[in-house]
């Protein structure tokens, strides 16, 4: 009897090589050491969205705290 595979499963299979039920059981410090030594390069993070909070970081530079908190009172004034 052949057992179809669901196709989630079948994608991680193809992308890391192993079953998402090997997955599961191996710790992730052991897995990253695996995809480093097949890539011969060290796992990298990037986060590729903005900080936000004060002093948020835009496209063309960062506001200062004063800056921010002027825009926010002309906002708060402009609502009344």
């Amino acid at each position: 009897m052949h057992i179809i595979e669901h196709p989630l499963e079948h994608a991680v299979k193809i992308f890391t090589g192993r079953t998402a039920q090997e997955l599961r059981r191996i710790p992730l410090g052991s897995y990253r050491k695996f995809v480093e030594k097949k890539r011969c390069a060290p796992i990298r993070f990037v986060s590729r969205y903005p900080y936000v909070g004060r002093g948020n970081v835009l496209r063309d530079r960062n506001l200062s705290a004063e800056e921010v908190e002027a825009m926010l009172d002309k906002a708060l004034d402009d609502g009344e």
